[in-house]
């Protein structure tokens, strides 16, 4: 885009700006721009700009609002609260809201022939696969007439063979007389021969039939892709749609199909991919700061516009200042006209000087006429002016359409940018997909649908199925908890019992040691006894002499004692075994005691697991359930919003019509408007040709003075209506900007859940489908921005549109009651004529003594008609605008005229609406003049 000197293109005002000439930027042939409001890009929200800005913020993407602050810190000084806010300019903060508007329907109108493009793209790439499968088809069809060819051939000569074996045979049977079976062979042979010819013109029909078939079916094909082009168009708009439906069913349905060593591999090749991904991410976060270098530039260029724009408002003040001071300038005209008119007065009641009031009129009425030529060349410089600020909004407009083919090139530069961002993008989907992409190829929409809503309905009863042995394992594991507290009953009573018996086998024990200690003392007391008896005896036998050895008493008492002590060592033994029995018993049931423990320990485990599980595909089930319902909520709302959106935009659509319908009417009225000022010369115009009296110059003083207030009022009541619409402007803003700060911190809180969820290669998708998501609700809040200052702006124009009708009004009001003067002009000029015609005849008949007090008289009786005629002028003004009682107190108060009561009384009864008749004005009733 070339250098543009804004000399050469004023300002709003049609003002040169202070500087002679400035440059607009080159745009900077970056990738990327800030103007296209890239959202795709997951590492957005890190981006931070130069100067420390987020580049994520709507702020920043709205168009600097932040720029309002500037006015405080730069030459732009914030717009003040005058009388300035009833200007015809829009508010200074405007131009931005313009441009912000500029930019986001630029951004929606570039989305949207990308979008075109693509479907496009889609369309072409569908038809050159319809146009191959028509070549595929074609290709048979050649290759099955080559077959039928050859087919034909074949035919044709078996068909000459026969027909040379006839005449063979023929022959033969004519000249050789060949035997009977020869003859039976040959026929046999024909038969075969005809039967073969018979099966090849079977074949023949059928390949007739195949490629007339062959030949319906590619017409088919034909009149289908001919068909289905209409079809396409009207399924590009349902794409999109179908495209996030199925992105979002193959989520859940890969979600569910996933198992762990494709998921590894997944996150193996997600690993590389995303390293690769990232470097391009980083060298296309270059390519973003560069388009945001040049946004930055465009900005300063707007921030040019809005002082041009600020100086605008200046020259519009000094014209209203230069309005002020020719409104001033008019009083004091009209001051001076009461002046003269006392002078007048004073003349006329003292009768003297006749022909030197003559010449004063005619020289006030030069300097009238040299008035209102004065006036209506202010008036064309105001309307120069205003045609220079019309031609200074046009090249602002060309300004515009420039910036609007840089914003075009820019989003060419940016489209190959997202064509990388979505080929790399369509890779990591590929990855995941890749399994089910042969299927989708070959499936229209539709069927897609179908069969994916099949897949959902195959993983929902597989869950089913899940929760189905989920419950069985719950029955299982509540059996097996029966059979624990069963088992752990029993070894509770079998320990009791073991203690029991462990503290009875005890005491038995410590009984057995005390009989054995008892016994083992016992038996050495007894052998002792027994010894020393044996002894004793001994001693007795050998003291007798009678010792023959033991006896046999003895011998079988030994054998006895020997006997029980066996019994008692038996005994002994046997109550060892026992007890070492029941201990080995004891440390059995103790190993089954701890197996089964150590199996409940299992048992509770796997019932953990089993748990876990169940709570994991519950909480799956649930979270699909979910995400199935909130899909369904989110497309009513797209649906309900859309509708909304169509409602809104026929009433804006109407709106914008009834708007161009009143413009054209303002056109209309604004020519009748320019005889303003001819009309109101037409008395004094009258008085300049000697056809009209003083009482012209009063008529015309009291209706301007009136009409002027009047308008003044007007004017203040339309500058609150403007004061109230802005403000009411502003506090839709800051809801607006309150909205956005929310919703960005919703679209926050969002992204950051993506990128903790991201280090998992298994959630890329849903990453995905959240991108898409922050996307979708960032054009509907850009859409809604674009609403809301179009609902501002028409706000706007309704109300200039009601200021325009009010002044219409009051212009056409003020034409009546120019032409009402007018109809009292002719009145006036009709009756000085007859007045002069009666004076020049009585005149004639009177003497030159008597000629003085007659002409006084006549002078009374037409001053009484002036006053009387004052009188009616007064009385239809106060009937059309009966608020101007105090305004006509003030003009008699400042042109020294005293009302008098009658006076007073009959204008407050106009004033209040009365519909009594203005009386003739008595002597008391007369104005009377201060001297």
């Amino acid at each position: 885009m070339d250098d543009v000197d804004l000399s050469a293109n004023p300002g709003p005002t049609g003002l040169v700006p202070s500087s002679t000439s400035g440059v607009l930027p080159k745009p900077l042939h970056t990738q990327q721009s800030v103007l296209t409001g890239e959202k795709d890009d997951p590492w957005w929200n890190e981006h931070t700009l130069p100067d420390g800005r987020n580049a994520a913020n709507p702020e920043y993407l709205m168009g600097h609002p932040q720029s309002v602050d500037d006015h405080t810190q730069g030459n732009i000084s914030p717009a003040k609260d005058d009388d300035r806010s009833g200007s015809p300019l829009p508010p200074p903060g405007l131009w931005d809201d313009e441009v912000a508007n500029l930019e986001k329907e630029l951004v929606h109108k570039l989305d949207r022939a990308e979008e075109e493009k693509e479907k496009l793209e889609l369309l072409k790439s569908k038809r050159l696969r319809r146009k191959r499968y028509v070549e595929t088809l074609q290709i048979q069809f050649r290759s099955l007439q080559s077959l039928k060819n050859a087919r034909q051939d074949e035919v044709d000569s078996m068909q000459k063979q026969v027909d040379l074996e006839r005449l063979e045979t023929a022959h033969l049977g004519l000249e050789k007389h060949r035997s009977h079976e020869h003859a039976k062979q040959l026929v046999a042979r024909c038969g075969r021969a005809e039967n073969v010819m018979n099966r090849l013109k079977k074949e023949i029909t059928n390949l007739q039939t195949e490629t007339d078939l062959d030949r319906e079916l590619m017409d088919a094909c034909l009149t289908y892709s001919d068909k289905h082009e209409a079809e396409f168009k009207m399924l590009e708009r349902y794409c999109r749609e179908d495209e996030e439906k199925l992105k979002d069913c193959m989520f859940r349905v890969d979600r569910l199909s996933v198992d762990e060593e494709k998921s590894q591999k997944d996150e193996e090749a997600m690993e590389s991919l995303t390293k690769s991904t990232r470097l391009e991410y980083e060298r296309i976060q270059q390519q973003v700061r560069e388009g945001n270098a040049n946004r930055d530039a465009h900005v300063d260029h707007w921030s040019k516009i809005k002082t041009q724009a600020h100086s605008g408002e200046k020259d519009m003040q000094r014209l209203h200042d230069e309005m002020d001071s020719i409104a001033a300038k008019k009083t004091a005209k009209l001051e001076a006209l009461a002046r003269q008119r006392e002078f007048y007065e004073s003349e006329l009641r003292n009768n003297s000087q006749m022909e030197r009031r003559l010449e004063g009129t005619e020289f006030n009425a030069i300097k009238a006429r040299d008035f209102v030529i004065e006036m209506k060349n202010k008036k064309r410089e105001l309307l120069d002016q205003i045609h220079a600020f019309e031609n200074a909004c046009a090249t602002k407009r060309r300004t515009i359409k420039s910036l609007k083919v840089n914003v075009k090139n820019l989003s060419q530069q940016t489209h190959r940018v997202k064509e990388d961002i979505t080929k790399w993008r369509d890779l990591a989907h590929a990855m995941g997909a890749k399994n089910s992409e042969v299927s989708r190829k070959n499936l229209t929409d539709e069927e897609r649908l179908a069969e994916l809503n099949r897949i959902l309905d195959e993983r929902e009863t597989l869950v089913r199925a899940a929760e189905q042995k989920v419950i069985k394992l719950r029955d299982i594991n509540y059996k097996k908890t029966q059979q624990n507290a069963n088992l752990r009953a029993q070894l509770d009573a079998a320990t009791m019992t073991v203690r029991g018996n462990s503290l009875y086998l005890n005491n038995l024990y410590g009984q057995l040691k005390n009989n054995k200690a008892a016994a083992h003392n016992q038996s050495q007391q007894i052998y002792e006894l027994e010894y020393k008896v044996i002894q004793l005896e001994r001693r007795i036998a050998f003291i007798e002499g009678t010792d023959t050895g033991p006896s046999e008493k003895s011998l079988e008492e030994a054998r006895q004692l020997q006997i029980r002590k066996g019994h008692v060592t038996a005994e002994g033994d046997l109550m060892r075994s026992r007890i070492f029995k029941q201990e080995e018993w004891i440390k059995n049931l103790k190993k089954e005691v701890d197996s089964r423990n150590a199996e409940q320990k299992k048992n509770e485990i796997a019932l953990a697991e089993i748990m876990l599980y169940l709570h994991t595909t519950e909480r799956s089930v649930d979270k699909a359930r979910a995400k199935k319902i909130l899909f369904k909520e989110r497309m009513a709302a797209v649906a309900l919003e859309r509708e909304e959106y169509r409602a809104q935009r026929n009433r804006v659509e109407e709106q914008r019509s009834w708007f161009v319908k009143i413009l054209r009417e303002l056109e209309h009225q604004q020519r009748g408007v320019k005889t303003r000022f001819e009309m109101l010369t037409l008395p004094i115009q009258g008085l300049d040709q000697g056809q009209g009296d003083s009482t012209d110059i009063v008529q015309i003083q009291a209706a301007f003075f009136v009409k002027a207030a009047s308008e003044k009022q007007s004017v203040i009541n339309h500058r609150t209506q403007l004061k109230n619409a802005i403000q009411k402007v502003m506090q839709d803003n800051f809801r607006l900007r309150q909205f956005l700060e929310k919703y960005e911190a919703q679209t926050h809180d969002i992204k950051n859940n993506v990128l903790h969820v991201k280090q998992k290669s298994v959630m890329d998708q849903r990453q995905q489908n959240l991108d898409d998501e922050i996307a979708f609700l960032r054009e509907r809040l850009r859409t809604h921005e674009s609403h809301l200052l179009r609902r501002t702006t028409d706000k706007l124009d309704l109300l200039q549109d009601k200021v325009q009708q009010g002044m219409r009004q009051e212009n056409s009001e003020l034409r009546t009651l120019m032409a009402e003067l007018d109809e009292a002009r002719v009145r006036l000029d009709r009756t000085l004529k007859q007045n002069g015609v009666m004076l020049s005849g009585i005149k004639k008949n009177i003497s030159a003594e008597d000629w003085p007090l007659i002409k006084v008289e006549i002078e009374a009786s037409l001053y009484m008609d002036a006053e009387r005629l004052l009188y009616s002028t007064i009385k239809r003004f106060l009937d059309a605008y009966p608020e101007a009682f105090t305004t006509i107190e003030h003009l008699f108060q400042e042109m020294s005229i005293e009302m008098s009561e009658e006076l007073t009384k009959t204008l407050l009864r106009s004033a209040s609406g009365s519909k009594h008749s203005l009386a003739s004005p008595s002597s008391s009733g007369r104005l009377v003049s201060a001297r």
